[in-house]
């Protein structure tokens, strides 16, 4: 018998800012599917044909002690992955000691941002609703789910469960943003060859047609 890993304590960053000591809860993400009933001829009863992520989307939702002024100068921003969000919570089981680092980021924008109700002399509470475009739950170091909305990626224990779909519908392959710096900086040396190339070609082709001095003496 084992018993469970239990979060033990947190910390929420935006853009970098840590909240320690102004963060109070934080709603992570609920990861859901669509799921549609399928009866076909032959079948005895309906079947659930996943069509994707779920209608919902990615929402995380935090809970501050009070005003933050952060979020609101990020209110109405217009890219949907403009704000950068961390979670870090670190889960403990009590039978080993054993302490899980748990870490979620998200990039998205806000949807709802609520100063809740204000009355002197009783606490205060500012809650704001995070639409998220992209997702990444890393446990111990390990990049367990990942998934970007925009970049038509969803990978789960390793695997890209998308990346099919992206080849039959003739998507460009994902690539890791470092292997796309060493991509485009392999295509610019490439090019830089092909410029210097074509300049000796011309230069080349300019000293063989240059026409040949007359003989004076003729």
């Amino acid at each position: 018998m084992s018993l469970p890993r239990k979060l033990k304590n947190m910390n929420l960053f935006n853009e970098g800012e840590s909240y320690l000591g102004e963060i109070k809860t934080v709603v992570l993400p609920k990861l859901t599917r669509k799921m549609e009933d399928y009866r076909g001829g032959g079948m005895n009863g309906p079947l659930k044909i996943d069509m994707g992520m779920g209608d919902d989307g990615l929402v995380l939702e935090s809970t501050f002690g009070g005003l933050d002024l952060l979020t609101l100068r990020q209110f109405g921003l217009e890219k949907v992955d403009g704000v950068y969000m961390r979670f870090a919570g670190a889960y403990q089981r009590d039978d080993t000691g054993e302490v899980d680092a748990v870490e979620v980021v998200v990039r998205g924008r806000h949807e709802e941002i609520d100063g809740g109700d204000s009355e002197p002399g009783e606490d205060t509470e500012h809650k704001v609703v995070t639409n998220c475009a992209y997702y990444k739950l890393t446990v111990n170091g390990k990049v367990e789910i990942e998934i970007d909305v925009l970049g038509f990626k969803e990978v789960v224990d390793g695997k890209d469960r998308l990346e099919a779909q992206r080849k039959a519908i003739g998507l460009y392959v994902f690539l890791p943003l470092h292997e796309q710096r060493f991509v485009q900086g392999f295509f610019n040396l490439s090019l830089l060859g092909m410029r210097h190339e074509y300049s000796r070609s011309r230069l080349k082709s300019a000293t063989d047609s240059k026409p040949e001095p007359r003989n004076r003496s003729a």
